[in-house]
């Protein structure tokens, strides 16, 4: 993304703050680096397992994000909620200030966009949320035993992501409850795999948009100018 970009809207997913492949200082690089308006967290951003152990680079993401919820910073930051940070409604609002939502919808040079973080396109979660949890505690475990990240981490991930059978799943769920609301965008995270796709079997285009994750290299997020065109970039 050219420096020279006006963004109105940065959009990140799945940073996964506490856990041992989260990049809380990389995600903090990015918002000190660029101007923008609205900040929307789509969900993910604390890991379930691991809120009271976060580090330095963490609680600094937090304080950041603290700041520019401030009415005097001119941005509007929103939180959704997605399977990991869910619980923690009362903590989200302790720390941005507003309520922490289930999806958010906006309307930008005559676009409608709509923004969920896509567990409720998962058919895998909602009916096996007790396997669901056991295998992120897993996986945890394994991430822990390998700091460095290293192929057992990356293969584990990536199956997991393949027996829930996300990216497939949740782009078809997402773009059939995009076309009920009216949505020209919709942006979701949950997969972990960034994904721009336009499906244009009905009565207008709709495009979908998956923002990725901040647990994997090179990480990824999504930006809307002020045109209202939107960028999936790549952080590395």
């Amino acid at each position: 993304m050219s420096p020279h970009t006006k963004i109105d809207t940065l959009i990140l997913s799945d940073i996964h703050l506490g856990s041992p492949v989260g990049k809380a200082r990389q995600v903090a690089s990015l918002l000190n680096r660029h101007n923008f308006k609205r900040l929307i967290l789509l969900g993910d951003i604390i890991d379930n397992s691991a809120f009271d152990h976060l580090d330095e680079d963490s609680v600094e993401f937090l304080n950041i994000l603290r700041k520019l919820s401030a009415p005097k910073s001119g941005c509007k930051v929103i939180w959704i909620s997605g399977n990991h940070d869910r619980h923690m409604k009362e903590t989200v609002k302790k720390l941005i200030g507003s309520p922490i939502r289930e999806e958010y919808v906006w309307e930008q040079n005559h676009k409608h966009f709509l923004a969920v973080h896509g567990d409720q396109f998962d058919g895998f979660i909602e009916e096996n949320s007790r396997t669901n949890s056991m295998a992120h505690y897993f996986f945890l475990y394994l991430q822990r035993l390998d700091r460095n990240g290293k192929h057992l981490i990356k293969y584990m991930d990536i199956s997991n992501a393949f027996l829930r059978r996300l990216s497939k799943k949740v782009s078809t769920g997402a773009i059939a409850y995009a076309k009920e609301h009216s949505a020209d965008t919709i942006i979701c995270g949950h997969t972990h795999v960034p994904m721009q796709k336009v499906d244009r079997d009905g009565s207008k285009p709709v495009h979908y948009v998956n923002v990725g994750c901040w647990t994997h290299t090179p990480s990824s997020f999504a930006a809307i100018d002020d045109k209202g065109n939107v960028l999936l970039e790549r952080f590395s």
